[in-house]
């Protein structure tokens, strides 16, 4: 072998061996967000999961906030604004009502871009990247759920509203429980003033699989008494019993709007 083919070989291997350490990098989760040619130019809905530290410094808690919606938030919803997305819904978790104290955030951010590749074109700019000093050090934590609606949000807001997510352990569990479980627990809601305010397919882009949400269900009620009620409602919460098995994770959180 001549000693220019020699370093080429030596080049292909190195490049091979980086594309394949940022493939392991950035996970297939992420990969298969970026590189699906069939949802490239259709629109989604990335939910961010938002967390400033604990509660027992609230004073550099505050600073962290005000770091990151004046530093981070306010000017990349002006770039996502500017690719025609829009803010769906913003809030935080009021509290945890069956998960762990891990499921409980500050901020709750849904917003709806008009495709992947718009996505992708302003995380990669220039503007984009003069953000990621504030954002990064306001967060103590983040999850980002890339979400595939199955149910458009309403222009009409719930006064009372829960958020049910689950990681279930393949597409196959998620689709029998849709078809055999979620059906009755949303007559036992109804039963209670509840309906579906959102549900969409959720790919999880955090590298953490306590936090893999693959499904994101949003439930409104006319008051909190009725959300109440609900939530201790023993025929849904015996449905769920069965299907647990479907499932790796799941958390039931009322949410409180700031839209």
């Amino acid at each position: 072998m001549s000693r220019s083919l020699r370093w080429f070989a030596i080049f292909c291997g190195t490049l091979v061996a980086g594309m394949g350490a940022f493939a392991l990098y950035l996970g297939p989760n992420v990969l298969a967000f970026l590189f699906h040619e069939e949802r490239a130019t259709a629109p989604f809905v990335m939910v961010n999961f938002v967390d400033f530290g604990s509660a027992d410094f609230d004073i550099e808690k505050h600073a962290a906030r005000e770091r990151y919606f004046d530093g981070y938030s306010r000017p990349m919803l002006s770039l996502v604004a500017a690719l025609g997305g829009s803010v769906v819904w913003q809030g935080a978790v009021k509290r945890v009502i069956e998960g762990r104290a891990e499921d409980h955030w500050d901020v709750l951010l849904m917003v709806r871009y008009p495709s992947r590749e718009s996505f992708v074109s302003m995380m990669t700019s220039s503007e984009y990247r003069d953000l990621m000093s504030a954002r990064s050090g306001a967060l103590r934590r983040e999850v980002m759920v890339a979400a595939t609606q199955l149910i458009e949000f309403p222009d009409t807001e719930q006064h009372a509203s829960l958020m049910l997510l689950h990681r279930f352990i393949d597409e196959d569990a998620r689709d029998r429980y849709h078809r055999e479980y979620l059906p009755a627990q949303l007559e036992s809601a109804k039963s209670m003033g509840g309906e579906v305010v959102w549900h969409a397919l959720g790919n999880p882009l955090s590298a953490d699989p306590e936090f893999a949400w693959n499904d994101v269900l949003i439930l409104g009620f006319p008051t909190e008494l009725q959300l109440s009620a609900w939530a201790r409602q023993p025929i849904w919460r015996s449905r769920h019993a069965l299907a647990r098995p479907l499932m790796e994770h799941w958390a039931l959180i009322e949410l409180e709007s700031s839209r």
